[in-house]
């Protein structure tokens, strides 16, 4: 036979490993905490990611909320397009990444085992802003 829980009482804590964790009491006075992120929770990162063709590694708070595990923005070697933002993701996601012209970009990333790759030209090609689309 299984036990209902009411809670009586609940707060939210800050995050923690990409999770905000609520903290509750039941009616009979135990207390519990509750992992708060469905998937596809959203996130906004403002991010200053310069063109200079480097792999860089996400830190463990950007890394927890996207899923971006490293990322690269490059100048492209393609005849229509001047650079290329690529990313190695651990969860499948579609990214919006924007310039510094307020150009929005969406890259959706399908499959975890590969790393994706998005071409584009721009007048200010850094990247300023990471969020979910």
């Amino acid at each position: 036979m299984s036990e209902t829980t009411t809670m009586t009482k609940a707060s939210i804590e800050p995050a923690q490993d990409g999770y905000y964790w609520r903290k509750a009491t039941t009616k009979n006075g135990k207390e519990i905490e509750i992992a708060i992120r469905p998937l596809g929770s959203a996130f906004d990162f403002a991010v200053d990611w310069p063109v200079d063709d480097v792999w860089k590694t996400s830190d463990d708070n950007f890394l927890n909320w996207s899923g971006i595990a490293n990322y690269m923005v490059g100048h492209s070697s393609s005849l229509f397009y001047r650079y290329f933002i690529q990313i190695s993701a651990k969860k499948t996601f579609y990214f919006q990444l924007t310039d510094g012209e307020g150009d929005k970009y969406v890259l959706r990333v399908f499959d975890t085992t590969q790393d994706h790759i998005l071409r584009y030209n721009s007048d200010d090609s850094n990247i300023k802003r990471v969020t979910n689309a």
